[in-house]
């Protein structure tokens, strides 16, 4: 949030998708804040003087975060080793 930017409204939207993704059983809570994280690591912050670059990098995170969730659930329904 000190960043300043579009950073606090990134933060709002990965938060968002990552919670509803627990309430829904998808992830554990202890997932949340590392989501959150990868989400804010990967955005490029810009100035917030307009709503239009506010909507974009929400948009982004957003898609980001689930995108991650994603690829979360696909590793995690990998066939175990039978033979082990």
């Amino acid at each position: 949030l000190k960043q300043g930017g579009t950073m606090p409204a990134v933060l709002n939207a990965a938060n968002e998708i990552a919670v509803q993704a627990f309430l829904d059983g998808k992830i554990r809570l202890s997932d949340i804040p590392r989501i959150i994280e990868n989400v804010m690591n990967e955005h490029e912050t810009q100035s917030a003087s307009t709503l239009e670059a506010i909507q974009k990098a929400d948009l982004f995170a957003r898609n980001c975060a689930i995108m991650k969730l994603e690829k979360n659930s696909s590793a995690s329904r990998k066939p175990a080793n039978r033979n082990a």
